[in-house]
């Protein structure tokens, strides 16, 4: 699906009032502000519909459907998504505006409570939070979950990396071990090794910077710097 782009103002003066929307040419449209500042000029924000339909008057926004009619896999909702067997089928009031091949992204369509999505396991995986968004470990690989399912496998020993879980997130991190020199409160805090700066998160040591010639490292606070 194409992105909204910002329409300029022609010489014609196609000018709009904050709340507009419309079909034009198969173009969905909506009046907003070119810019976040509060004082920018109104313009039109446009998408291509290109090979699909453009709907409006259903939404705050207009969007573009796959089809003219209504597709019956879609339920009422204004944004939902549900499978059709290894389809993803994305909706909008029960409009569908984007189809998944989950077989090919990824492997499985499911449906946890929030929606459809493509996993790479047909069922729930126990290393996986019940949150919305969340990442895990299983052993060295680093688990991306979506309420409860996994969306996606990285192996952090191809790289010679750890999978690590904090109480913050997972990551493929260079050590798997607490660094002595990383304190375990705040969460995330700089310190000096020799004339590195270091970035700790949790305890681990995730991140360093050697310092140029001529400068030092020093510690302010929990940030450090090289002076």
């Amino acid at each position: 699906m194409a992105a909204f782009a910002l329409m300029t103002l022609g010489c014609d003066g196609d000018e709009c009032e904050s709340g507009q929307v419309r079909c034009r040419d198969n173009v969905a449209e909506f009046c907003s502000e070119a810019y976040s500042d509060g004082s920018a000029p109104l313009v039109w924000v446009s998408e291509d519909c290109g090979e699909g339909v453009c709907k409006a008057g259903l939404d705050a926004t207009p969007f573009c459907a796959l089809a003219d009619s209504p597709d019956p896999r879609c339920g009422e909702d204004s944004d939902s998504a549900v499978c059709d067997q290894e389809l993803q089928v994305r909706c909008r009031h029960g409009y569908a505006i984007a189809i998944t091949d989950c077989a090919t992204e990824a492997g499985h369509c499911v449906q946890p409570e929030e929606g459809a999505i493509c996993a790479t396991e047909p069922e729930p995986n126990e290393l996986c939070p019940a949150e919305a968004f969340a990442t895990s470990c299983d052993e060295s690989t680093l688990l991306d979950c979506v309420s409860g399912y996994v969306v996606a496998r990285e192996d952090c020993s191809a790289t010679g990396q750890a999978c690590i879980v904090t109480p913050g997130y997972a990551a493929c991190n260079e050590s798997g071990e607490l660094d002595p020199l990383c304190p375990d409160t705040p969460a995330i805090a700089d310190r000096c090794d020799g004339n590195v700066v270091v970035e700790c998160a949790y305890g681990y040591r995730v991140f360093e910077d050697p310092c140029e010639p001529g400068l030092a490292c020093e510690v302010s606070g929990n940030e450090a710097f090289c002076l």
